[in-house]
């Protein structure tokens, strides 16, 4: 990476100071460091985050966006940490605590599959009661029997939901914990929603 960087880089060249540190320390003498940063993408990803910012980003009143862009092999492109890295150093990419959402759904699915669940298996989407709470799908709509393929790839919330009751909270807790997840998980149907 060249020394000379433009300042909204200055989101990824700290995560990539802080990930170099972690592993080799303060080295003694100078060190080269080759990293992902792909400096048109990073471009591209500012103008994303910006173009959103002002326009439904302030119809929702929302003042700050992160964008992280990756590489099918998880290597870090580009990364936006919020609006402006002169105003705010604070990376909203590494450093937010936020309810993963839909993300959380990995960790129920690969709990299933490392319990005898196929892709293939088959759930049916439809509309889902656990005492008083009634989680519904994105688009209110349900679509039968689907593969936890099909499930997975379009993010259906009710048989997400559904799979975390058949293969046991506990052991979605378990996976998410074995693959590094920290914070305290409650022991409850909406956490299949990353809603904890």
């Amino acid at each position: 990476m060249p020394p000379e960087t433009e300042p909204d880089d200055n989101y990824f060249l700290d995560t990539a100071e802080v990930e170099v540190k972690r592993l080799v320390g303060n080295p003694p003498l100078d060190l080269t460091v080759t990293t992902t940063f792909d400096p048109r993408l990073q471009d591209a990803a500012e103008q994303v985050v910006k173009n959103w910012l002002s326009g439904e980003g302030a119809q929702r009143h929302v003042g700050q966006a992160a964008l992280i862009a990756m590489a099918p092999d998880g290597a870090i492109l580009a990364m936006v940490g919020g609006r402006d890295y002169a105003q705010s150093q604070f990376n909203r990419a590494t450093q937010a605590h936020r309810q993963p959402g839909s993300l959380f759904k990995v960790f129920v699915y690969l709990a299933a599959l490392s319990n005898g669940w196929r892709l293939d298996s088959v759930m049916t989407d439809k509309p889902v009661k656990i005492g008083d709470w009634e989680p519904k799908n994105y688009d209110g709509h349900y679509q039968g029997e689907v593969t936890l393929r099909t499930a997975f790839a379009d993010s259906i919330n009710s048989v997400a939901v559904q799979l975390m009751q058949a293969v046991g909270t506990q052991r979605v807790i378990a996976m998410a914990k074995s693959l590094g997840v920290q914070s305290k998980l409650p022991d409850k149907p909406d956490l299949a929603l990353g809603w904890a």
